[in-house]
């Protein structure tokens, strides 16, 4: 398979980021002439220096399989720090999104053993944040789940879930929905440190899981990907669930500021599961309640509590393979709300600019499927939502009158009904007994979801 001209990417990148007005040559033309220092760092075997997480911090566990996984880091030996420092102008680019895309050709570690604590955690702090998880768990549940609108629009975030077609009808994704909010919840319950746990173990079977599908991806071509991450060229279906695909592009091209970074993050051939694609799901875990907490039913909650949850995400991230020089958690407080804001104006806002049918396809089946036991969401109320507490006025002029009023209804209910004393603990009481139920829902109970059916499923047998 041809290999993806980097030393192009990484110039075409720069060039969009410098038209965009986000370039400081001042800034960044120590971290563009480490690029060029690579070459020398990557004929010299001492200068590896493996973190605990068991990838190499200077050339990756991917360069011993570069045959393998059609990807070397020989790519990079040929740029020279004076072809891109030429494209700089005196703009800005933020250093937080520098750090998200230095990480798009490092790949996960090439193994599944958890590495043991870091010398920076602090488990005082960790426990708190699994706390903070345990006492929000309500609202900390709903901003994860819209959160996945956002994750389904970056490439990484969507193909893995197309391949692996566990989550692509309602029922799938109401499988795999229930199990990964139940993995979740295990690591905010026990201890993710002790082998014996069932944190622990939810840990390994994460991290197998995503080496398993970056293995098959990454060693296929890029022809032989796009047939498995499409659901139209996909045997498996025969249509898709997308009435409102024209409708969004028309709003989105009109509200969403365009990111030329954005842009580039979809078009260009990259690892899958790459540090950059892990660094930015770890967003979707934490990143709105600690952004936006009043809209999420945790407006009592203090500057440390949040801290703390910011530092719970960073140990889970570690633990399933981020490098910590990746870690969207590292710094303080301060700089990691930043890094968020930095990421929603530049990564998330423009990249609704061009979601797929995939997207709203895989979105509305994440939604029905959850639904199947939290009855009272909706996708267009939902996603109305996320844009509301992102700044988007969009889609709330597109609802229908029953949609509108369920979305009034629910920021009312976010916003100030969950704040009233008690209710964010009956609720939190209740979901998990849901939860609860329906791991351990019967065959017949399966087997109804199952044979449900939908409109786009018409043509579907069974």
């Amino acid at each position: 398979m041809e290999e993806p001209d980097s030393n192009a990417t990484i110039i075409k990148v720069v060039q969009s980021t410098i038209e965009a007005g986000y370039v400081s040559c001042d800034e960044l033309a120590e971290d563009v002439a480490q690029l060029d220092n690579l070459r020398k760092d990557t004929d010299s075997p001492s200068s590896l220096s493996s973190n605990d997480a068991g990838y190499n911090s200077s050339i990756d566990d991917y360069e011993s399989k570069k045959e393998k996984q059609n990807f070397s880091h020989s790519q990079f030996k040929e740029l020279r720090a004076e072809d891109v420092i030429k494209l700089f102008k005196e703009t800005e680019l933020s250093e937080n999104i520098v750090i998200i895309l230095r990480g798009a050709y490092i790949g996960l570690p090439a193994h599944c053993e958890v590495p043991t604590r870091p010398e920076w955690l602090d488990m005082e702090k960790f426990k708190a944040g699994q706390q903070f998880a345990l006492d929000y768990y309500f609202g900390v549940n709903y901003s994860q789940m819209i959160s996945l609108f956002i994750m389904f629009s970056f490439p990484g975030g969507l193909e893995p879930l197309i391949y692996t077609d566990k989550s692509s009808t309602p029922y799938t994704a109401y499988k795999r929905y229930l199990s990964t909010a139940s993995r979740v919840r295990s690591w905010f319950e026990t201890d993710v440190w002790s082998e014996n746990s069932e944190g622990y173990k939810n840990i390994k079977r994460v991290r197998a899981m995503h080496l398993n599908v970056s293995k098959k991806l990454n060693s296929s071509s890029k022809a032989e990907v796009e047939n498995l991450i499409s659901i139209e060229k996909s045997a498996r279906h025969s249509s898709l669930w997308c009435p409102l695909n024209e409708t969004f592009g028309q709003i989105f091209t009109t509200k969403c500021p365009f990111s030329p970074i954005a842009k580039q993050l979809k078009e260009e051939k990259r690892l899958v599961f790459s540090q950059t694609e892990m660094s930015l799901t770890q967003f979707a875990f934490f990143g709105l309640i600690i952004m936006y907490p009043e809209k999420f039913g945790a407006s009592s909650a203090t500057k440390e509590s949040l801290e703390s949850f910011v530092h719970f995400w960073r140990g889970i991230g570690y633990l399933l393979g981020i490098g910590d020089e990746f870690n969207f958690c590292q710094g303080s407080f301060e700089e990691v709300k930043q890094r968020c804001q930095d990421m929603v104006d530049i990564l998330i806002k423009p990249n609704f600019k061009n979601v797929s049918k995939e997207w709203e396809h895989m979105s509305r089946c994440m939604v029905e499927g959850v639904k199947f036991y939290i009855r009272i969401l909706d996708f267009e109320t939902s996603l109305a939502y996320l844009f509301w507490v992102l700044g988007i006025e969009t889609l709330e002029l597109r609802l229908t009158w029953r949609q509108y009023f369920r979305f009034n209804h629910l920021k009312f209910f976010m916003r100030y009904t969950l704040s009233l004393p008690g209710v964010m603990s009956a609720l939190n009481s209740r979901l998990v007994a849901i939860m609860k139920t329906e791991n351990d829902a019967s065959p017949e109970r399966h087997k109804d979801l199952k044979n449900r059916r939908f409109s786009y499923q018409k043509d579907i047998e069974n």
